[in-house]
């Protein structure tokens, strides 16, 4: 059975959403249903990461909010759907030339 996921979004208030209301979604970000199911989608490499500050995000306000499966499939890939497991935070490269 597929897990249940709620979503969640950061939106940019300063641009229009695809129904021209304040408010395009940027980052999305999802909630299973157990504890170490925060995930944060990451666009370049096509995979959900770990974010255990998700709740305290929420918490605080900051454009976060609750957005609709239907509503975020107009922003992000449809990978970000089908449910893949987290995977470990890429490190950043330092000191690359």
């Amino acid at each position: 059975m597929k897990p249940l996921f709620r979503y969640f979004a950061k939106e940019d208030p300063w641009r229009d959403d695809l129904d021209g209301h304040h408010g395009r979604p940027y980052i999305l970000a999802r909630l299973g249903d157990g504890p170490g199911s925060e995930a944060r989608w990451n666009q370049q490499r096509g995979c959900w990461e770990p974010f255990p500050d998700l709740i305290e995000r929420l918490i605080g306000g900051d454009w976060w909010g609750e957005i609709p499966e239907t509503r975020a499939r107009l922003y992000f890939a449809a990978e970000a759907f089908e449910g893949g497991a987290i995977q470990p935070p890429q490190e950043e490269p330092h000191g690359q030339p």
